[in-house]
């Protein structure tokens, strides 16, 4: 089969950057693995790829022990085991922890809805429990979407806002000392 050398960084990023002589010892690792087969040159890969990586950023948020994601070029790749079976691109398989074989196909369409039916199927399928909510964490958000609003109603430069969340930041750091 075919297969780059493996990259020197491939794995700095939170989706993994695979080629095809690390594609089973990736998959079959002890963890929920979702990969994404796709070409550069691909421009509906382009378009969905940005979802992908936020869904990749979201569990890598939410459950970083648990689920990995991954990416390979299928123009200088192959996926030992799974020739002829991609026939569209991207095509985007996840691979559940205690089932490996065979891969479950997701959909990760361009509509809105898309990214969350992504990552709801993802945890439906890997059986992922929900994050606990923590103590004011409601109050938090509020907090947010309240500063934010008060930020995009400043005239001028944004140096203020950036000196109270500089300040603020500073003081949650010294609750951690």
């Amino acid at each position: 089969y075919l297969s780059e050398s493996v990259y020197e960084d491939w794995d700095a990023a939170m989706v993994k950057q695979i080629v095809g002589n690390q594609y089973l010892e990736f998959v079959n690792q002890d963890k929920h693995v979702v990969v994404a087969f796709r070409s550069e040159s691909c421009q509906k890969c382009l378009r969905i790829m940005p979802k992908f990586y936020k869904a990749a950023e979201y569990f890598y948020l939410q459950h970083p022990e648990e689920v990995v994601f991954a990416e390979m070029d299928v123009l200088h790749n192959e996926a030992p085991g799974l020739q002829g079976d991609i026939q569209a691109l991207p095509t985007i398989y996840l691979y559940p922890k205690h089932n490996k074989d065979p891969p479950y196909p997701l959909d990760l369409s361009l509509e809105s809805e898309g990214l969350r039916t992504f990552v709801q199927s993802i945890k439906s399928e890997c059986a992922l429990p929900a994050p606990l909510p923590r103590e004011m964490e409601t109050e938090y958000v509020l907090a947010a979407k309240r500063f934010k609003a008060a930020v995009r109603e400043l005239e001028g430069s944004l140096e203020p806002a950036v000196n109270e969340l500089n300040e603020a930041a500073a003081r949650l750091e010294a609750l951690k000392s």
